[in-house]
């Protein structure tokens, strides 16, 4: 029997929030080239898939799912149009007709292959403030490339996306409020502080496959419900629970 892998890491006790490297070393000495070989090697127990080099991906040989947290995120606020939120601690969705909010959020699919089946994808939202009503957050397709912005609750320049304009190059939205498609991705009744998750399976494969491509994500309250609430989720730059798929 000869061993053909070795597999090492660069930390052999990691603490809490450490990246671990592993290599795989083949240790094959044949002269023949072996063709049509796959190599899996499962993601170890409460540790998080990040990349793989090499032409190496995350593959079905994963034990379990793996976690893709947000690349970026944002919202855009109506009654302060021209302001972007992008290094808020937290987002929003929700409000009145004259005050609506809608949440942003991107993703970086590009470690999964395009080739690759998803069986299943749910996006993960942490609600820690706002108004406990209960009803539904619906997602949304964007249609369109944005920028997250480096302000917080201003409008100093670059000024990226806001209620009417997508960049920091001051390109306008198709429409004031966000590109997206009007069709209902998922809808998920929200109410108390706590962890939310939407099922958004068929567009996270179409984002892998390139049948579509990958703007990111938009939430908002359904309308025609709760007028003049609002609920408001951790962000990336804050403490709490980094959105994720």
């Amino acid at each position: 029997f000869t061993q053909l892998l070795t597999k090492t890491a660069d930390i052999a006790n990691p603490s809490p929030g450490d990246t671990v490297t592993y290599t795989i070393t083949p240790n094959y000495t044949g002269e023949n080239l072996l063709t049509n070989v796959t190599v899996t090697d499962a993601v170890p127990t409460n540790t998080t898939f990040l990349s793989a080099g090499q032409g190496g991906f995350l593959g079905t040989g994963s034990a379990g799912p793996i976690t893709i947290e947000v690349s970026k995120d944002t919202y855009l606020n109506q009654s302060n149009a021209d302001r972007n939120f992008g290094t808020c601690d937290t987002f929003s969705t929700g409000k009145d007709p004259n005050n609506v909010k809608h949440a942003l959020l991107a993703f970086d699919l590009s470690a999964i292959p395009s080739t690759a089946t998803i069986t299943s994808a749910k996006l993960y939202l942490q609600k820690s403030g706002g108004d406990n009503d209960v009803y539904p957050e619906t997602v949304h397709r964007v249609t369109a490339d944005w920028d997250e912005g480096g302000n917080c609750d201003s409008n100093t320049a670059p000024n990226e996306a806001n209620w009417t304009e997508r960049t920091a190059t001051n390109v306008a939205w198709g429409a004031a409020g966000g590109d997206y498609d009007s069709t209902i991705e998922a809808e998920t009744s929200v109410g108390a502080v706590g962890l939310y998750n939407w099922t958004i399976t068929s567009l996270v494969q179409d984002w892998v496959d390139g049948s579509s491509t990958n703007y990111g994500l938009l939430v908002k309250r359904k309308v025609g419900n709760a007028v003049n609430k609002e609920h408001i989720y951790d962000a990336s730059n804050g403490t709490g629970t980094v959105p994720s798929l």
